[in-house]
């Protein structure tokens, strides 16, 4: 028997309690579209924050893939297809926002030193303006995701504890013995 090979025992299936089944068993099945829909735009987040950083590092004419991927994907976009999405749109919205910034400065820059011919190459900013407006509806996801964790935090701390230790009477944490130890009595060693 070579040495890799595992032996397969045979056991039966588990058996679980009510309530108990495995989270894979107990999900709702899954809509292939919407799924097919969220890594379409997870792909369209990852491109566009490489061609940022690309845009930085060697000219901004990399940021018109997303630009154009944007806009034809902006419905897309605009559907809510998961909480990775949110956070990739919003590396997304940082990512090229500061690029764009970068770049309006070295424009500004090449502007000066030209005496304003430089300022030709302020048409590049349109594709990272493209890629900005795409992301602006997961922007508002952000938000109301995080007005939604506010609301959670608050009813959490006002929701009444269960069976948690009594406060102590003298102030002190719960859960703590009280001492009575005074520091100036010579009795008390």
């Amino acid at each position: 028997e070579p040495a890799g090979k595992q032996e397969e025992l045979d056991l039966p299936p588990p058996e679980y309690a009510p309530g108990d089944e495995p989270a894979a068993a107990a999900a709702a099945p899954v809509d292939e579209k919407a799924a097919q829909e969220a890594d379409m735009v997870m792909v369209f987040h990852i491109v566009a924050i490489v061609c940022a950083v690309l845009s930085i590092i060697i000219f901004p004419i990399a940021e018109i893939v997303p630009a154009v991927m944007g806009c034809c994907m902006l419905a897309k976009i605009k559907k809510d297809c998961g909480d990775i999405n949110i956070v990739l749109n919003l590396v997304n919205f940082i990512v090229t926002l500061v690029a764009c910034l970068v770049y309006v400065m070295e424009v500004i820059l090449i502007a000066i030193y030209t005496f304003g011919i430089g300022l030709i190459f302020i048409v590049f900013v349109i594709p990272f303006l493209f890629v900005i407006y795409d992301t602006i509806p997961g922007l508002k996801k952000v938000h109301l995701l995080q007005q939604n964790q506010l609301v959670r935090s608050a009813a959490a701390a006002t929701a009444p504890k269960e069976n948690g230790p009594p406060p102590a009477a003298n102030g002190a944490p719960p859960g703590t013995i009280p001492v009575n130890y005074n520091a100036g009595d010579p009795d008390n060693v």
